[in-house]
Formats: C-alpha cells, structure tokens, sequence
C-alpha cells in the first residue's frame, strides 16, 4: 500500500539539525532532507480502495489515517536513520531542520 524509496541515501543518525523542506517536485508536495528527495508514495489504487472501504465511517477514516502517518513516519525514521515522531516532521516543516 505504501512506499517509501531513499534517494542518494546517507545517514543522519548523530545529526539534530539536518535541513527539512518540503516543496513542489513533479507536480506534488514531497519532502527533502539535506537536499535529498524523501519519496514517500501511496499507490492510487490503495487510495480509492481505502476511501471506499471507509465510506463515511469516521472511525475508519481515523484508523486509515494512522496507517498512512505511521508508515511515513516508519519510512522517515528509516531515512534518517534514527526514530522520529510527528511532533518532530511538525516542527521541521516550521523551523526547517529536523
């Protein structure tokens, strides 16, 4: 369902101050870290099946949702070679650097 790729992978493990944007690429949002492209994709098809499933079910969608966030922060954490939480992508995409 989803997947995320490095690219040009490095490690950040012993580093607190690496440089976080998020920005247009090829027509979408994506992020970027140390100038590095996070690719963080969720397969189109996965999507819709997820929404049908759901239908209106606010407990569905909130389930789906913490799927979707766990595995980007999963694939971040994999990333950058250390764990991150929410808070810390939150307080990247503000103050640029995680």
């Amino acid at each position: 369902m989803f997947n995320s790729t490095i690219t040009g992978q490095t490690t950040f493990a012993d580093r607190s101050d690496v440089p976080f944007e998020v920005r247009d690429y090829e027509g979408q949002r994506a992020v970027f870290v140390d100038g590095l492209l996070f690719d963080f994709i969720m397969e189109e098809e996965s999507l819709k099946e997820a929404k049908r499933f759901c239908g209106d079910d606010p407990l569905l969608k909130k389930a789906v949702h913490g799927d979707i966030k766990k595995a980007f922060l999963d694939g971040m954490s994999e990333f950058l070679g250390r764990e991150v939480t929410l808070k810390q992508v939150n307080d990247a995409i503000v103050n640029g650097t995680i």
